[in-house]
């Protein structure tokens, strides 16, 4: 049975960095490119747009017929408009979670498609949410929905905001009604208002140069050649 010596472990554990290790593009900052704000649903006012609904099958949802205004902050687009806005997922994941200062509402993951029209502006996934209350007891105040794992997959307005992945979606909730409770297994069940923000990366997310991967690649294809053959000779003297 062949067994490695330690240098040549030295040397497997040194092409294994080889292959780890390559430059890659500087991290870029997450710039607010886009705003929601409901502003009604229906004929009824904006205090209405977000619902929670507790227990297994709830979760956070759009009022059906909600209105949107989006503030665009890039061009071509630096304008406000009215929007739809959709989503799936954001369904209840597990119970109420205390936290030293907050409680969280973990959420599933889903998609996300805001309109003009019938055209798409922006679109993407997300990887999940989480719905916070800042204080334990009844509060109307202090509530955010945080999506987590943000990819924007398209739209005319970030196809053309020369913004980029990985990114980011926070809702900030006013006019809660009934207060937020939670001293229970869920958060009771409330409306609001509230107002979104989209974030994104002013830079390319950061990524391996191809030439720079070549000299790392045939490297440790070199040292892993040595690790065997020094391991081969030991073999042979020990014989």
């Amino acid at each position: 049975m062949m067994t490695f010596s330690k240098s040549a472990i030295v040397l497997l554990v040194a092409a294994g960095a080889a292959f780890a290790v390559a430059p890659s593009q500087a991290q870029g900052t997450q710039t607010a490119f886009a705003n929601i704000t409901g502003i009604s649903v229906g004929s009824s006012n904006s205090s209405s747009v977000f619902t929670y609904a507790p227990g297994a099958g709830g979760g956070f949802s759009i009022t059906p017929g909600a209105l949107f205004s989006a503030q665009f902050l890039e061009s071509p687009y630096s304008t406000t408009a009215p929007v739809n806005v959709t989503w799936t997922g954001l369904q209840n994941v597990g119970t109420l979670q205390p936290g030293t200062s907050n409680f969280t509402q973990e959420l599933s993951g889903g998609s996300f498609d805001v309109t003009s029209g019938g055209t798409s502006l922006l679109n993407g996934t997300f990887g999940g949410g989480n719905l916070l209350a800042g204080s334990n007891g009844s509060t109307t105040a202090g509530l955010t929905n945080t999506l987590t794992n943000v990819i924007f997959t398209g739209g005319t307005y970030f196809n053309q905001s020369g913004l980029f992945n990985p990114g980011s979606f926070s809702i900030s909730l006013q006019g809660v009604s009934p207060s937020v409770n939670t001293s229970g297994t869920y958060f009771n069940g409330f409306k609001s208002a509230g107002t979104g923000s989209f974030t994104a990366s002013n830079v390319p997310a950061p990524t391996p140069e191809p030439a720079t991967i070549v000299p790392f690649l045939f490297g440790g294809l070199g040292l892993l050649a040595l690790a065997v053959r020094k391991t081969r000779k030991s073999a042979s003297v020990t014989a």
